[in-house]
């Protein structure tokens, strides 16, 4: 059967159904029937569910993650949140619910973010789950059947959903019933008519009406059954007809005219129902007897027994649809919809008297069989409907019907768009050929296995020409946000080892736990399998290793593509009809179906572009731009082709080299010299044979032959893969399901178009190259177009990297981001305390999500708003017209939330300018590269420093810099090193400091900052002489300026000191001494300076500075650091220095007062006192003899403290030596006058005592002439 030319106007945005975090999923046990009515407050358990797949098979992995059936339930549009996807999962056992909204009202102050997990202690039945938006209060009620029998009613508030203690006590939300009527009967399928009233079909035909009062709660129920003669509650009502004909299913058999679908008048009058039979009938609500029946095809013979005998599968969804239009036509009151799967037949029922068997209802197109084309569309000649929706216009103009047919495994969506009303013909017409299908996207296997990404084609011999290994390939691959899941890669992992033999113990000698790191994990198993082997020559065959790797890994992706594809098996089609948006719902995903943009329509639709405008189709026309779309649409056709027939290898190497020649964004090289170089190293040559030539040409035609193809067409292409924002501003922001959309959609926009620029640029350097001077259009300028295509491809790369890389996201780096502050004195001290649980998201969410808000919203419907949401947004930016800029932000945040590994993947990005260059430097500094980071401060410089109307807040869009740190920019040289010299200060790099602070102080008193010379005292003249008159002010305005410049040279000066002494540089640190004008600051470092020396044993260094005006102060500082030294055998030799620097100067007297202080302080020493062998005293004495021969006889003197004695007046004496203390009074110092002969007599003295106590003689006695000193 030959195929239709099928139109695509829609495309599936696959998100993965995932809990927004591992506590979000609160798994609740029900209680069964017979436990309720044992206790009013039933004890039912909560828990909350962390995820864990790290042990778990496949059989574990469906009962977790793969619904058997799930839809989304629509509440009405004023409520929130009015999105609930549902599914069936763990055996049918366990029954979960979320909020699916893509946005809610700005107003809303909380989201809807957990998972409810309902287990039931036995299983849902098919069919068995429905929902209603009950009218008294703002809740969402579930009616669950189950095996048992049992009816649930559970009634959920918003708070179920927003905080996990609204569902603590279930008995307040969860009721149970058990209707009497399912003793002798089985329910097939229910209905939720309302939140008070159910009706559910049974096995033998029959329809059992379950009614409840607001206040029962769903803990009573009113049960009506009523069947062929009316309704009836009566014991002759319970017994089930016997001898119709039945048919098994789920091991009941079901009478033929069991309902299988059901609905409700729009005036609840009337209740229809599509029996398995092939009937429609009609029952009155309130006397129970039918009025319309009908054949769902009208084949009605008088003759009942002449009916043609056809069922419909008890399997098959809901096949009708009650519809109330506006402008309804001859009569009609409403509207039923019903499909027969006899012959895959639509028809539209006009309802007038439902009541009325024989002119209550009327076929409205009669003489049309309105049957969708899917035996051409899909290629078959078997399929089955599973189910449709309809939205119907007003008057039934631009009617909208979706569909999901289904062939075997193959499950396709379709929509028709149609007036009911039109000629037959028309009509007809229509339902032949227009009708669209939905792009299924590139998350399904078959998208997967093109994916460019996707290293499973990778030729082994080009493994030397990739820049990545294979690992970091399939890594690459298989870790893109989105596209696989945890538990999927999780499961297959374990599979894996399972299947190799492989425990988490014995991979290569290496024990994993489940905290490893999941990418370790994977890696270490591929590996384990394989091992390096040597080549003849005894050289690593690295080849073959690489080929026994992409083999391991080959192996390990079926196991995740065969679970990739379970989770891809649909379930069903939703519509939103307040919206106008259908859903689809899979195992494991949840799909809203937005419009295609104008570029995805072009390209999913491009074998329509291969002749003329003829091929067409009529809703793709309908759909397009402007009369220059069909032009587009065949240049991308004609690109697509021609760079397809290329190799792979070819298709690897042209990624690695545009992506190269994009980075090169200061390149000097020509346009016409690149485009030379690429054709050059892709090797165009040896690629392009003369059949793929003549194939270009032919294909070319459709534009008149490439001679044709100018650089307008080229522009409107370019055009086209941006969104110029329109509308409004919206009031609604995004849930975390729209921001999940919103990735998905902008990862969809970038690699499609990333596709379409590699195939532009191809064509560009082929025709630029290859074809003749004359042959091209004298409008084609390869030059100017190969500019452009490098500008958007450079820009796809930024976002790419954006929607392709993940960092964690937490509450308090949300914080940081929303306050500014100091992040380059943050690099010092990480914070350590421990962060609430952090998320994991792309980069473009974790940055741009907030501008979302801001866009401007057109008013088109949400399938069509979610595309220009998603392109707006993506695009939204500007990066191509501020690139410098907003590449900065993304370095700058990344830098502001630590995240350095990114920051470094992040810097081939980053021009050359100032900004990003600086930013260079804090990441070199926090991976402590400070040669590095000091080389890009000092480059970005002048930029910064000396930049003419530079608005740091409009530069630091990160917030990078706290607002004092901006204020070092933009003001000279000697404030932009003052604040870098900070930086290095906090790290405590002192040498860093030290360099920055003298290019600090070189930059302030040179002439280029215009520093203002005049003296203080010279400038009061001036103010005096100018008083009262406008210069005065000019006077303030210089004053101030001096006043600045003093104190930052004081505090560089400050700096440069300090770093110094560190370092140990006591030269330099001098010199920084020497230029302190504050005598304070100075005094203080001179003893810093000093008390450094000595402690570094640089005494030589200390007697070789020139301490010119300092001199006295050292002397003094000296002094006072003698004074304050406690031991003077073991503390720092500062008596010593000052008896070197007084002799250096001459003043030998005052040496001695050194030397004999010393020696006082010697002499009281125990060591001294009591140790014979101790000669320190003796030679202290000899050098203070030297040094008082030093000088003239008559100045062989020294005046020192003398011993402590009572004030005159007191009582007490004096002994000889030491002071006898305590005999009462205040004490005081009497100074004496210590002689050259003074010191030799003490001296030898000093001989006979030591002398003495070598020979045994102790005096004991205060009485003694000698002392013991």
């Amino acid at each position: 059967m030959a195929n239709l030319p099928l139109s695509y106007l829609h495309r599936e945005t696959r998100l993965n159904v995932e809990p927004t975090n591992p506590s979000s999923t609160i798994t609740i046990s029900l209680p069964a029937h017979s436990a309720s009515i044992l206790s009013s407050r039933t004890s039912s358990k909560r828990s909350l569910v962390t995820p864990n797949d790290t042990d778990g098979d496949e059989v574990a992995f469906s009962k977790r993650h793969l619904a058997s059936e799930g839809s989304i339930y629509f509440r009405c549009k004023t409520r929130s949140p009015r999105c609930f996807l549902w599914r069936v999962l763990d055996d049918r056992k366990l029954l979960e619910l979320q909020s699916v909204d893509v946005t809610q009202e700005e107003h809303n102050v909380h989201e809807a973010t957990l998972t409810l997990a309902l287990s039931f202690p036995t299983a849902i039945r098919q069919s068995g789950i429905a929902f209603a938006d009950p009218e008294e209060h703002d809740a969402l009620d579930v009616f669950v059947l189950t095996t048992a029998n049992e009816l649930y009613t559970i009634t959920l508030h918003k708070d179920s959903f927003v905080r996990a203690v609204a569902t603590e006590n279930v008995a307040d939300w969860c009721k149970v019933f058990s209707p009497s009527s399912f003793t002798f009967r089985y329910p097939y399928r229910l209905v939720a008519i309302s939140s008070l009233q159910l009706l559910i079909s049974l096995h033998d035909g029959g329809l059992l009406r379950l009614e409840r009062k607001p206040e029962d709660h769903g803990i009573h129920w009113r049960e009506t059954f009523f069947k062929d003669g009316g309704w009836s509650s009566s014991l002759r009502g319970l017994i089930p007809w016997k001898g119709q004909p039945t048919i098994r299913h789920n091991n009941v058999d079901l009478d033929v005219t069991t309902a299988m679908s059901i609905g409700t008048s729009p005036d609840g009058g009337h209740v229809f129902t599509v029996c398995l039979d092939h009937t429609l009938r009609a029952w009155n609500t309130n006397t129970g007897k039918i009025g319309v029946v009908t054949d769902l095809l009208g084949e009605n013979p008088k003759d009942p027994r002449h009916a043609p005998q056809h069922t419909i599968s008890p399997s098959q969804a809901p096949l009708m649809q009650i519809v109330e239009v506006m402008g309804a036509q001859d009569g009609d009151l409403y509207y039923v919809v019903t499909y027969s799967p006899k012959d895959h037949q639509f028809k539209f029922w006009g309802v007038r008297d439902a009541d009325s068997s024989t002119h209550g209802i009327r076929d409205v197109q009669a003489r049309s069989k309105l049957i969708p084309s899917v035996d051409e569309l899909m290629n078959t000649t078997v399929w089955t409907l599973e189910e449709f929706h309809l939205k119907a216009g007003r008057g039934w103009r631009e009617s909208e019907l979706w569909i999901r047919a289904r062939s075997g495994p193959n499950c396709k969506v379709y929509s028709l768009t149609f007036d009911l009303y039109n000629r037959s013909g028309e009509l007809a017409d229509v339902w032949k050929h227009d009708w669209t299908g939905v792009d299924a996207g590139p998350l399904t296997v078959d998208a997967l296995k093109a994916n460019l990404q996707n290293p499973g084609d990778s030729d082994p011999q080009s493994f030397g020409l990739q820049a990545t290994s294979t690992t970091e390939q399939w890594l690459t691959f298989l870790f893109y946000p989105g596209r696989f899941t945890l538990a999927t890669l999780e499961t297959s992992l374990h599979v894996y080892r399972r299947g190799l033999g492989l425990t988490a113990s014995n991979l290569n000698g290496t024990s994993f736990s489940d905290s490893t790191p999941l990418k370790q994990r994977i890696c270490a198993a591929v590996a384990a399998y394989t091992t390096l082997e040597r080549k003849s020559g005894g050289l690593i065959d690295y080849e073959r290793h690489q080929m026994d790797i992409g083999a391991q890994w080959h192996m390990f992706y079926g196991l995740v593509r065969d679970l990739h594809k379970q989770r891809g098996e649909i379930l069903s089609l939703a519509y939103d009809t307040f919206e106008g948006m259908p859903w689809l719902v899979l195992a494991d995903y949840v799909s809203p179906i937005r419009s295609c943009s104008e570029v995805e329509l072009l390209c999913a639709n491009r074998e329509m572009f291969a002749t003329s405008s003829d091929a067409l189709l009529p809703p793709v026309q309908k759909v397009l731009q402007d009369a220059k779309s069909e032009s587009v649409g065949t240049l991308l056709r004609i690109a697509s082709k021609f760079r397809a027939g290329f190799s792979s290898t070819f298709t690897r190497t042209l990624d690695m080299v545009v992506t190269t020649e994009v980075l090169r964004r200061d390149s000097e090289t020509s346009a016409t010299g690149a485009l030379q170089s690429i054709y050059d190293r892709c090797d165009f040559s040896s690629q392009v044979s003369d059949e793929d030539f003549d194939r270009l040409t032919e294909s070319a035609q459709a534009l008149d032959g490439l001679g044709s193809v100018d650089n307008d067409l080229f522009t409107a292409t370019l055009a086209r893969l941006g969104e110029v924002q329109r509308g409004h501003i919206s009031r609604v922001e995004l849930t975390r399901y729209g921001s999940k959309t919103m990735i998905r959609g902008a990862q969809e926009t970038l690699e499609l178009d990333r596709k379409l620029l590699l195939d532009l640029l191809v064509l560009v350097v082929f025709m630029a190259v290859e074809l003749e001077p004359a042959e091209p259009s004298k409008r084609f300028n390869a030059s100017s177009i190969y500019q452009l295509l490098l500008e958007a491809l450079g820009e796809n790369c930024v976002l790419s990297w954006l929607t392709s890389t993940q960092r964690q996201e937490s509450h308090k780096r949300k914080h940081q981001a929303e306050t500014s502050g100091g992040q380059l004195a943050k690099l010092e001290s990480p914070g350590t305390e421990d962060e609430p649980w952090s998320p994991t998201i792309t980069l473009m969410e974790s940055i741009f999500i907030g501008d979302w808000k801001s866009l401007l919203s057109p008013h088109v419907a949400l399938p069509s708003l979610i595309t220009y949401w998603c392109r707006a947004w993506t695009f939204g930016s500007r990066l191509r017209e501020q690139y410098d800029g907003l590449v900065s932000h993304m370095m700058g945040n990344l830098l502001k939330h630590e995240n350095y590994d990114l920051a470094m993947d992040f810097l081939r990005f980053l021009p050359s300018t100032s900004w990003p260059t600086y930013l260079k430097a804090p990441l070199y500094l926090a991976r402590g590269e400070y040669t590095l980071a000091a080389t890009y401060f000092k480059q970005a410089a002048n930029g910064l420093a000396t930049g003419r109307h530079m608005d740091m807040e409009s530069i630091d869009t990160s917030n990078l810099l706290n607002p004092s740190e901006r204020a070092n920019f933009n003001d000279g040289l000697s404030r932009y090193y003052q604040h870098i010299l900070s930086v290095f200060d906090g790290l405590k790099a002192h040498s860093y400091v030290a360099d920055f602070a003298k290019l600090a102080l070189h930059a302030l008193e040179s002439g280029a900052e215009e520093v203002n010379d005049h003296s203080f005292a010279d400038l009061d003249r001036r103010k005096s002489a100018v008083h009262g008159s406008p210069a005065a002010v000019d006077m303030a305005l210089a004053e101030i300026r001096m006043l600045r410049q003093q104190e930052q040279k004081t505090d560089i000066l400050s700096r440069l000191f300090n770093a110094s002494i560190q370092n140990s540089r006591f030269e330099e640190a001098y010199e920084a001494l020497t230029r302190y004008t504050n005598p304070i600051l100075r005094k203080a470092a001179l003893t810093t300076l000093l008390t450094a020396i000595v402690q570094a044993s640089q005494t030589a260094l200390l007697l070789s500075l020139p301490f010119t005006d300092l001199a006295t102060d050292v002397d003094a500082i000296l002094l006072s650091l003698c004074a304050r030294t406690l031991n003077i055998a073991s503390g720092p030799p500062y008596h010593k220095l000052l008896y070197a620097w007084r002799v250096q100067r001459g003043d030998f007297r005052g040496a001695a007062e050194a030397l004999w202080d010393r020696l006082q302080r010697l002499r009281d020493s125990s060591a001294a006192a009591h140790d014979p062998g101790e000669e320190t005293v003796a030679r202290a004495y000899l050098a203070l003899i030297n040094c008082l021969a030093s000088v003239a006889p008559d100045q062989a003197w020294i005046l020192v403290e003398g011993a402590l004695e009572p004030a005159r007046g007191a009582g007490g004496g004096a002994g000889k030596g030491k002071a006898k203390l305590g005999a009462g009074g205040p004490m005081r110092k009497k100074r004496r006058v210590v002689t050259l002969e003074d010191v030799r007599r003490e001296y030898q003295e000093e001989l006979d005592r030591v002398a003495a106590l070598e020979h045994g003689r102790f005096p004991f006695g205060g009485a003694d002439e000698m002392d013991v000193l």
